[in-house]
């Protein structure tokens, strides 16, 4: 398989040399190197550097003006990968930016700047910030064909959707536990603060089992055998990680919504799957209803991301009397969408009453695995 061009390319390329730094975050294996250099191959007097090497992270710890001189001198742009290893970055790459403001600078990271950074928001005002994700639904329609990405839904569901896992020569299975046990642990215990790697291991557990469910912190807290805080910062880091993100309840107007608790989902559910160590067709899974909503969610999430609609939520909604719609999605403008999940048509499925009465004009669509590629284009 060719090179796959993902969404937020050309907002990169437009943004290239008009003063500011660019930052790709995302997950490890998800082809964030692999799209710089597709961006940056046309251009002159350009040096890449990873941090992976130790020698790039001492030069660029604590450097001083002229140290920096070292790493642009005669170049016009310059990227720093995996930046997120050099402890003081932020400071770095602000000193750098000030002090050489016509050297394009792209820095990428498998995790939020601010987890390895003791200052807080030092590139304020100078930073454009992308997020790259494990492949999406439309990124392979846009690159094949619709009816090829759909069939690649099938392997999604189960291995999930990072490019190697789709298209490299490796065993499946084996990848993803390299990707789940080794990048995961590897980055996420090097927070600062994390020093009970058998509770994270725990939490991880917990939601990989409760995918689709309101769940709390305190439960959590009660299944891992740990404080409330130490679970809600070790979900923090997850999400910094991009392993898992919350999906908050959705209250607009609605007084009978429950809003207590939250949904958790991956960003990624072959990496759910490698957690529980559960690759089976989903056909034959009991848990083919909640892994078809984190899919379908996460799916819809990067079409967010792909627009690059800063403005864009998304939530659940669920009523005191177990009134729900799985998804609702709020874009910039205050244009609302709502989607139930069900992985095979259902018919006898009626739209809750409290939604029907809040919000008559907008349907509540059903996403299928028959239809889902009606919903998953980013048009």
């Amino acid at each position: 398989m060719n090179y796959i061009p993902r969404h937020i390319e050309k907002y990169i390329k437009n943004n290239l040399f008009k003063g500011k730094i660019i930052v790709v975050y995302g997950p490890r294996q998800v082809g964030k190197t692999t799209m710089i250099k597709q961006i940056i191959k046309d251009i002159e007097g350009v040096e890449y550097f990873t941090c992976d090497d130790p020698d790039v992270r001492s030069k660029l710890h604590n450097a001083n003006e002229k140290e920096l001189g070292n790493f642009v001198h005669g170049k016009k742009l310059i990227v720093i990968d995996e930046a997120q290893l050099v402890s003081d970055i932020g400071i770095t790459l602000k000193l750098m930016h000030d002090t050489y403001p016509d050297v394009q600078i792209i820095a990428s990271g498998s995790s939020s700047f601010e987890l390895a950074n003791k200052t807080k928001e030092p590139l304020t005002g100078r930073s454009l910030e992308y997020i790259l994700l494990p492949l999406s639904f439309s990124e392979i329609a846009n690159h094949t064909s619709v009816h090829q990405a759909d069939q690649i839904i099938s392997i999604g569901l189960t291995y999930g959707m990072y490019p190697g896992i789709l298209f490299g020569e490796i065993d499946r299975k084996e990848l993803l536990n390299t990707i789940a046990s080794q990048y995961l642990y590897k980055d996420i215990l090097k927070f600062e603060g994390l020093r009970m790697p058998l509770v994270l291991e725990k939490i991880l557990k917990v939601l990989a089992s409760s995918i689709g469910q309101e769940i709390s912190y305190e439960e959590i807290a009660n299944s891992v055998d740990a404080n409330r805080k130490t679970v809600e910062t070790y979900i923090g880091y997850l999400e910094q990680a991009f392993i898992v993100y919350r999906l908050p309840a959705f209250s607009r107007n609605i007084r009978s919504q429950v809003s207590k608790k939250q949904k958790i989902f991956f960003y990624d559910v072959g990496m759910r799957n490698a957690l529980i160590g559960l690759f089976t067709d989903i056909d034959s899974r009991l848990d083919k209803g909640a892994l078809w909503e984190n899919f379908f969610i996460s799916e819809r999430k990067k079409i967010m991301i792909g627009k690059r609609d800063l403005f864009a939520k998304q939530y659940f909604m669920r009523t005191y009397d177990h009134q729900e719609v799985d998804l609702v999605e709020e874009w910039e403008g205050g244009r609302i969408e709502a989607y139930e999940m069900k992985y095979k048509e259902d018919r006898k499925h009626r739209e809750p009453a409290v939604w029907k009465k809040n919000f008559p004009d907008i349907p509540v669509q059903i996403a299928t695995r028959e239809n889902a590629k009606d919903f998953l284009i980013n048009d």
